[in-house]
């Protein structure tokens, strides 16, 4: 996947602040199973989580890939900027983002526009809420990806009140197929206990070298050189 493909989604997550009726301060985590035919990609699946805080207009998100690598995006929705924390195989990096960064994962996410989708008559209740079952076709890649929303959670920041529009709710749970590969993201613990705010700390800690996007996509390229 593409940083800046990455970063949007990320961003869509962190720039969460639920609606009065349901939760405005509180903590999400989700589950990853990862099925694959290829046993590099399976290892992945041990370990693997999604988790997002939220208070007011700050927000965090903090994925976790077979437990050591760790990409954080730690995001002030009200000023529109964001520190993201990557640690991959021990290699630390800190990318600072700004209102362009923002204006950028926008226009990711309203990629998803383009390609097909369907909604089942089908639900799904995960963690209490009632979600339906929306199938898209990602043209790009061929993958294919179901989502299970639920209006009964109201994002307000700009870039999830985009997601909310295409998808019509808040995700759940995530299954995305390609090739021999199924990866499903699923919601395991909803709270609306109020995060600590040193939790939102846009400070770079200690042993993180700053970066840009641009320069990690060419590292990638490089084969991590």
């Amino acid at each position: 996947m593409k940083y800046n493909l990455l970063v949007a989604l990320l961003m869509s997550f962190a720039t969460l602040s639920f609606g009065q009726s349901t939760i405005t301060n509180g903590y999400i985590s989700y589950g990853v199973d990862i099925n694959s035919d290829q046993p590099m990609v399976a290892m992945f699946a041990s370990g693997s989580s999604l988790e997002m805080a939220f208070s007011g207009n700050k927000s965090k998100v903090v994925a976790k890939v077979a437990g050591s690598n760790t990409v954080s995006l730690i995001a002030d929705n009200g000023l529109s900027k964001a520190l993201a924390l990557m640690d991959v195989m021990g290699d630390k990096k800190a990318v600072k983002l700004d209102q362009s960064n923002f204006a950028d994962a926008k226009k990711e996410l309203q990629k998803f526009k383009n390609n097909p989708q369907k909604l089942s008559d089908e639900t799904k209740v995960i963690e209490g809420y009632t979600c339906k079952k929306i199938l898209m076709k990602d043209k790009e890649s061929g993958a294919s990806i179901i989502f299970y929303v639920t209006d009964k959670i109201q994002p307000q920041g700009e870039l999830a009140k985009d997601f909310m529009a295409q998808f019509k709710g808040f995700p759940l749970g995530i299954v995305v197929r390609q090739g021999g590969t199924t990866v499903r993201l699923t919601a395991n613990t909803v709270s609306d206990k109020v995060p600590s705010s040193n939790l939102f700390s846009q400070a770079i800690p200690d042993g993180y070298e700053m970066s840009t996007i641009k320069e990690l996509e060419e590292k990638a390229k490089n084969g991590g050189q």
